[in-house]
């Protein structure tokens, strides 16, 4: 038969099959957040440099790393999924650039190594892990709060989407650990438990 283009439905966005997979209609709110993860010109909305630049160099400065270092440490905190084929993606880096940014934030302590089931990294923030059952991704403790996430680390719509524009989420994150709030080593000991 004939194809026809997705349908709006009162302030929908449209979704076709690039839109979390499944086609159909996407809500005003969820298709804010679906807009906000297409690759803006200049980059990834993913990478701190394109939604939040300025952060970088605090993170840098704070952690007392080079700014690949920093740009990392931002998406490791603040990102539900930063898989390394994900952060190549997003940064447009190579492995050794990604070898290198790691080998950074480990040798200050901001991360820990390890192997985690369905991670799709050796590195995490040094705070509890939390399993949640596929298709969710596991996740560190720490940004269940920060993602909007419900306790055992589901999202409120059956999957993990920010509530809030990347930029944004990458602005909390710094603040969280500026603050004086960020991942420990006590929440590993207590999510081992």
């Amino acid at each position: 038969g004939a194809r026809t283009a997705p349908r709006r439905e009162r302030g929908g966005a449209r979704a076709g099959p690039g839109a979390g997979g499944r086609g159909g209609r996407v809500g005003p709110a969820l298709g804010g957040r679906v807009g906000s993860l297409k690759e803006p010109p200049g980059g990834w909305a993913q990478d701190p440099l394109v939604r939040a630049p300025a952060l970088v160099p605090l993170a840098q400065e704070a952690l007392g790393v080079d700014a690949d270092a920093g740009r990392l440490d931002l998406q490791l905190l603040a990102l539900p999924d930063p898989k390394d084929k994900n952060i190549l993606r997003w940064n447009g880096w190579s492995p050794p650039q990604l070898k290198k940014a790691t080998a950074a934030l480990l040798s200050v302590g901001a991360l820990v190594g390890g192997k985690r089931p369905r991670a799709g990294r050796a590195t995490f923030l040094p705070c509890a892990w939390l399993e949640v059952e596929a298709p969710m991704p596991p996740i560190e403790v720490w940004k269940v709060g920060l993602l909007g996430l419900l306790p055992d680390g589901r999202g409120p719509l059956g999957f993990t989407v920010p509530s809030v524009p990347l930029g944004e989420l990458f602005t909390e994150a710094r603040e969280r650990v500026s603050g004086g709030d960020g991942p420990r080593d006590e929440q590993v000991e207590m999510g081992r438990r």
